[in-house]
């Protein structure tokens, strides 16, 4: 019997641009992928999927400082959330965006 074990993590890249100047500031940030997001992608891949990963996604920004947990279903002090603009993959990364005005 083969067993292999393999760690999802949350690594954000914040993108932030001034629409005026057009210069770029790129912020990495990491964090944990709740139990939610990972039992949504167990599903996904052992096709028993009833939707796909990326049906009613999005991404939301929050100003509570308190530690994430696994068993998060939503942000605390959730301040925005927007409706994902783009979702693609390239190897075993996934690419999420949307787009937050000032």
């Amino acid at each position: 019997m083969y067993k292999e074990s393999q760690k999802m993590i949350g690594k954000w890249t914040f993108k932030i641009a001034n629409t005026v100047t057009g210069a770029v500031k790129e912020i990495e940030e990491f964090n944990i992928i709740p139990t939610v997001g990972k039992m949504a992608f167990a599903s996904q891949i052992s096709n028993q999927n009833t939707t796909n990963i990326g049906d009613n996604l999005y991404i939301a920004l929050g100003s509570n400082t308190t530690i994430p947990a696994s068993g998060d279903t939503q942000l605390n002090t959730e301040v925005i959330r927007k409706a994902v603009g783009s979702a693609t993959f390239s190897g075993a990364v996934a690419y999420i965006s949307a787009f937050f005005s000032a």
